[in-house]
């Protein structure tokens, strides 16, 4: 008899998946892995039938005690309690209007006074999901039934989890996404696609296992525009910082590789010629270089980018401080000083207006600083344009900075269970938006920030299922920035 749970798993069922295997093993990877084989389900009529030795009603009898130790419970704020085989019996299959729960909990009752035929669409599925977990017999397939995937339709690409979870909450009176029609609707087709261990429908398939393209990364990354040989002349006879454009690194699996130089752009190097190294490392360690020299030779009649050749002197030192640069300068003219600009070279390689500070108005030695409270990700060079007030101009030499993951966020705890935090402090004044999503890439949760204020935000967990899961931070004028953390119970 169909719906013999116990003929089904011992005789012509295993003998047929056994000759597909051994007749054609590429043909049965490919059936399973479109058409999902090897479930089980029954609808309410199956689980509610008179019990027999040889049908789904006997098996649930057997088992009822061990699968549902407290009784089968579904619901959200109202429920319906079963507590014994009987019971169930008593109730499925269960004909009428499609509604809600009552208020409160209700507990045993028949189909001669409960008429909602949703209710007992949810009690078959909550058996079926509860039975393929706790007895490996009651199918095959060694995926389980709440993790198949819904092919069409308003659920699409939910899972068979999901959709327990929001039918229950829409009995028991819980807010929902999906009307209880459309819901009575999917949980009735889940309940009939693998109607006793055959396939009846292809309503549901296997979640997509994504492999990473990644794991076994050996391919090395790329050190894109590596700069040529460099004969530079110097007004320093000590050393000179040399300006060349910096290379950039890509790579296959990594979003930005690591970038490491003996010398960055802007260095003060000594005179003659310096060979410079950079090596791009991605996450696997696999290390790509570039390498050039920069020769320098000493020109004492570069009088205006020497002004120690002139008595007279503007140095420069910037240092790297949390999301900004502090400029410290020293001037020492003969003549008085209007005024200084602050300036920054851009992509282009031109400098360009950041700051200006008022000067002094006396000759002499006096000291300056300022600030770049919107430094770049990587080389920040900067220079110090002198304004004196008979209008004539100096130029300091420029000076380098570098910054290091600007736009980087942080996330924890990882794993988490019940909330993650994101850690927001670059982020402070702008908008944000923060995307949660699954292993297969459905976004299943998502945040606007209008107006961040650069406090760490967080997010309660406790509802997604079990795995690994992707966050991504997204703000005008910055690099999205994604975060790999693991949910756990």
């Amino acid at each position: 008899m169909k719906g013999n749970i116990y003929t089904i798993h011992t005789g012509w069922y295993t003998l047929f998946v056994a000759i597909i295997i051994t007749i054609s093993p590429i043909f049965s990877t490919i059936a399973n892995a479109q058409f999902c084989e090897g479930f089980r389900t029954q609808n309410q009529r199956d689980w509610g039938d008179k019990p027999k030795s040889t049908n789904s009603a006997g098996y649930l009898y057997k088992n009822f005690t061990a699968a549902f130790p407290n009784g089968i419970v579904v619901g959200c704020d109202n429920k319906l309690k079963l507590t014994s085989p009987q019971a169930v019996t008593n109730l499925l299959p269960v004909n009428g209007r499609i509604g809600k729960l009552p208020i409160g909990t209700l507990i045993d009752p028949n189909n001669r006074k409960f008429n909602n035929p949703f209710a007992g669409q949810v009690v078959a599925l909550k058996i079926n999901l509860t039975m393929d977990e706790f007895d490996p017999n009651f199918g095959s397939n060694t995926i389980l039934l709440k993790n198949l995937v819904i092919r069409r339709g308003p659920f699409v690409n939910k899972t068979v989890a999901e959709v327990m979870d929001e039918a229950e909450k829409a009995l028991g009176g819980c807010p929902v996404a999906h009307n209880l029609y459309d819901l009575n609707e999917i949980v009735t087709r889940i309940n009939r696609n693998y109607m006793d261990g055959e396939l009846t429908g292809k309503y549901l398939t296997c979640p997509v296992v994504k492999v990473d393209p990644c794991a076994n990364d050996i391919e090395l990354p790329v050190i894109v525009n590596c700069p040529s040989n460099l004969t530079l002349l110097s007004p320093d006879p000590v050393c000179f910082n040399a300006i060349w454009n910096e290379p950039m690194a890509t790579d296959n699996c990594t979003a930005q590789p690591e970038l490491t130089s003996n010398f960055f752009s802007g260095s003060c190097l000594p005179m003659g010629t310096t060979t410079i190294n950079y090596a791009a490392k991605d996450a696997k360690g696999n290390t790509t270089t570039c390498t050039f020299t920069v020769t320098l030779t000493y020109d004492p009649s570069l009088a205006g980018e020497a002004l120690n050749l002139q008595g007279e002197k503007l140095e420069l030192a910037v240092n790297a401080e949390p999301r900004r640069t502090r400029l410290e300068w020293v001037s020492d003219m003969k003549v008085e000083t209007d005024y200084f600009v602050i300036q920054k070279r851009n992509e282009n390689g031109e400098f360009i207006d950041v700051e200006t500070v008022n000067g002094a108005y006396v000759a002499g030695l006096t000291y300056y600083s300022g600030y770049d409270s919107e430094p770049g990700e990587g080389e920040n060079t900067y220079r110090v344009e002198s304004v004196l007030i008979d209008g004539s101009v100096r130029v300091s030499a420029p000076k380098s900075v570098r910054f290091n993951d600007l736009n980087q966020i942080k996330v924890y705890p990882n794993p988490a269970s019940e909330f993650i935090t994101v850690d927001l402090v670059n982020y402070e004044g702008n908008a944000v938006k923060i995307a949660l999503y699954n292993q297969i890439g459905t976004v299943v949760r998502s945040y606007n920030i209008e107006k961040c204020t650069g406090e760490a935000f967080s997010m309660e967990v406790t509802k997604l299922n079990v795995g690994s899961y992707y966050l991504r931070v997204s703000s005008a004028g910055k690099r999205d920035v994604s975060k790999q953390f693991t949910i756990v119970k």
